[in-house]
């Protein structure tokens, strides 16, 4: 697993080098003009578009006929790419937490909140579109998953804004829960994660390449 997931970087090490110096430059703007949503961006793009792009590599250069041919299982060759995910997540993260501590923008608490969530959100994303990825290829996926977030996020906009829904009992939960959010959040993903990594490896199981 260690040299498919090598195999990834090597890969990608061209577009590696253009997030090196986005990710520089976002973080010089995030620390002159204090804007910490920048670098949290960046890591939900690190951590969620680049392990699609090496699906995609390879997609266009058929590696998984040459991937099935080596004393690789498919299911190894599915978990290096969510080991993938999970190495590009925690670097993108730990690096923006350095930048935002050391350039003090916000109390330090706050900043490994963000963080945090910034990492649960890549998670589920990753775990929601991995299987889709696998199942209809990363084209047509791109565009179901666009449209997957795009229309409920337009519809409970729409929603509350007409006052269809009314949010404040969730807000009202995750208030008394406060001090139990962090476990509750960490279990669901935790949960979700493992259910996409069983799904896309019984996908790939059954694909005919």
């Amino acid at each position: 697993m260690k040299g498919l997931i090598l195999k990834d970087l090597f890969v990608l090490k061209d577009v590696l080098r253009i997030y090196i110096f986005i990710f520089a430059f976002y973080s010089w703007m995030a620390l002159a003009e204090n804007q910490t949503g920048l670098l949290l961006a960046i890591v939900f793009v690190c951590s969620t578009v680049l392990p699609i792009n090496a699906l995609a590599y390879d997609e266009r250069s058929r590696w998984d006929r040459v991937a099935n041919t080596m004393p690789v299982s498919r299911r190894e060759i599915v978990m290096a790419k969510y080991m993938l995910s999970l190495i590009l997540s925690a670097i993108s993260s730990v690096v923006a937490g350095i930048i935002m501590l050391a350039g003090k923008v916000m109390p330090a608490e706050e900043t490994l909140a963000n963080i945090f969530i910034m990492l649960a959100l890549s998670a589920l994303y990753q775990a929601v579109l991995m299987p889709i990825i696998y199942k209809f290829g990363s084209e047509k996926s791109r565009i179901i998953m666009m449209t997957a977030i795009l229309v409920p996020w337009l519809g409970i906009t729409a929603m509350s804004k007409l006052n269809f829904i009314d949010l404040s009992a969730a807000i009202d939960f995750m208030d008394a829960n406060a001090a139990k959010m962090p476990v509750i959040i960490v279990a669901v993903v935790a949960a979700v994660y493992v259910l996409s990594v069983i799904l896309s490896i019984n996908i790939y199981k059954n694909k005919d390449l």
